[in-house]
């Protein structure tokens, strides 16, 4: 996973296996122990209320081009 910032705007990147599926996985993430805190960090940057789940804070976006296989 990469994370960049530009002033509120955060881009995440995630390099993940074949069945990865986001909503199902984000919900499973949701569970574990540390996320909440994580949740609380990162909000910071995103100036939203540090409550929200991960899926309310980041969406998917659609890729409109790669210089690799374009």
């Amino acid at each position: 996973m990469q994370i960049y910032c530009l002033g509120r705007q955060l881009f995440m990147i995630c390099d993940t296996i074949d069945t990865f599926d986001w909503q199902r996985d984000m919900a499973r993430l949701a569970t574990l122990p540390r996320q909440a805190e994580w949740e609380a960090y990162v909000a910071q940057f995103q100036g939203c209320d540090a409550n929200l789940p991960s899926n309310q804070k980041w969406q998917l976006m659609e890729q409109i081009f790669d210089s690799e296989k374009n």
